[in-house]
């Protein structure tokens, strides 16, 4: 592998893997807006997300298959085309479905990305997988988390929930342009025959450690997309927060957990990545029952916000450094779409099964339930895997 040219594309893609980043996070801060316009339940309001989930899990394990017969360089900027679209067509929709539509258009473009960034840090740097694919994490988290929520908060405080979109839509397709002039080469990585990936797949069905590395994953991702979808309708109806205010707590959360994976996955490098991600787990499970059940004012939550956002992205990162680990390099690829399509899968249900909740149990318990439970269970899980 040519690491100059594996940097480039990388540095190249993550640029507009953050601009991604800030639409997703906004989304959550548009939602109410789009709830109110389009007169929505939380259901249908959920299935917005779980629709641009959905989109990613379909393209992310196509994405090693289309590289090898395309080359990466295409793939990216087909897919980062795709959610610029994606932003832009949200941003003007005039029903519920066309706001579905463009969810959709988003996340198969994002799919592509991910899984193209996430599979070149695992080849390039075996001995600091944890460390860089919690650096790229806290591209996307640290940066777009923080950057979006902000915005949007600001935006939607002036005019309404579509212009923070159209900002972001324009960003997106410089991002594009920035990607296709800045990898002037082609990168072909660890190509392997279809038999090969085969073998790659049924050996990884049947490695206890990727089981293990799933499960975690799987439960991880459900509680993570449980919060950040309803958190902030979590404030601003519950706690009577003002959409900047709600956008501020919300940033403050996302750039931590960005930091966090950066040094979490840090410490993973030279410990056991289970014994980490055990511990981020039971961070999470208690910083989360204290949020929603006893923080009610803005400056406390901006607070609190800090810690509890330090433990919440880790897992994203952790959990694919550790299904890297088990595997042969030539399947790392595999193993990386197979590990992150564990976790679209739960975040996919998460926003409707959360939703159904709230009627009989009301919003507060069934976010403290739905959260709480889901990274209890991941540390759970991940703890009993062996070494």
């Amino acid at each position: 592998m040519n690491a100059k040219i594996a940097q480039k594309f990388i540095v190249a893609a993550i640029i507009g893997y953050i601009i991604f980043g800030i639409f997703r996070f906004s989304i959550s801060i548009v939602l109410p807006g789009i709830q109110k316009q389009f007169v929505l339940n939380e259901t249908q309001a959920g299935a917005l997300m779980s629709l641009l989930l959905l989109a990613s899990l379909m393209t992310m394990n196509l994405t090693s298959h289309v590289s090898n017969s395309i080359g990466r360089r295409l793939v990216i900027t087909f897919g980062l085309l795709l959610s610029s679209l994606g932003m832009l067509l949200l941003g003007l929709a005039n029903s519920y479905y066309t706001s579905l539509a463009a969810t959709f258009l988003s996340g198969l473009g994002v799919g592509f990305v991910s899984a193209s960034v996430y599979g070149l840090i695992g080849k390039m740097a075996p001995r600091s997988r944890g460390f860089l694919a919690g650096l790229t994490n806290a591209f996307y988290g640290s940066i777009g988390g923080f950057l979006g929520p902000l915005l949007s908060g600001v935006m939607i405080s002036q005019y309404d929930w579509r212009s923070p979109l159209w900002i972001f839509a324009g960003f997106s397709f410089l991002a594009v342009a920035s990607f296709w002039f800045l990898s002037k080469e082609d990168l072909s990585v660890g190509k392997t025959s279809k038999a090969n990936d085969k073998i790659s797949c049924f050996k990884m069905f049947r490695n206890k450690h990727i089981l293990a590395a799933c499960a975690s994953m799987f439960a991880a991702y459900f509680g993570f997309t449980v919060f950040s979808t309803w958190t902030p309708s979590f404030l601003l109806r519950e706690r009577k927060f003002d959409p900047i205010q709600t956008g501020t707590v919300y940033g403050i959360w996302a750039f931590t957990g960005g930091v966090g994976a950066v040094l979490l996955g840090w410490l993973s490098d030279k410990h056991d990545r289970r014994l980490v991600i055990f511990a981020s787990a039971l961070v999470n499970t208690f910083a989360s029952f204290i949020f929603y059940s006893n923080i009610t004012a803005f400056i406390p939550a901006v607070i609190f916000s800090i810690p509890l956002g330090f433990a919440s992205s880790a897992f994203w990162s952790l959990n694919i450094s550790l299904a890297q680990d088990a595997v042969d390099p030539l399947a790392i690829v595999s193993a990386t779409g197979l590990i992150q399509s564990v976790g679209l899968l739960a975040g996919i249900a998460a926003p409707v099964v959360s939703a159904a909740l709230f009627d009989s149990m009301g919003l507060t318990d069934a976010l403290i339930t739905c959260v709480c439970i889901s990274y209890l269970v991941q540390g759970v899980l991940i703890l009993s895997a062996k070494t």
